[in-house]
């Protein structure tokens, strides 16, 4: 418990993210904004992989941990609108 005194609330959320085999040379990561603006992060990683992922899906219960069919599509989605295969 931080004590603050504010007006806002809290939201618990869940990071999704997929790894994929590495779709790009370089060390450097990109961030892409999504047609709907929300950010998603492409990260090289573990040297022949690229992790995909963004931190903003709302759930109820810190249970709530797996990403879902959508969230998946949504990403791959997001990153074939800015990278070629």
């Amino acid at each position: 418990m931080l004590s603050a005194n504010t007006s806002t609330s809290v939201k618990l959320l869940r990071g999704s993210h997929i790894v994929v085999p590495r779709l790009y040379d370089g060390d450097h990561a990109h961030i892409l904004q999504a047609s709907d603006n929300r950010f998603v992060l492409v990260i090289p990683f573990e040297g022949t992989f690229s992790l995909i992922g963004t931190t903003d899906v709302e759930v109820d219960s810190e249970d709530d941990e797996k990403i879902d069919e959508a969230e998946i599509t949504y990403l791959c989605d997001a990153v074939n609108r800015f990278l070629k295969n």
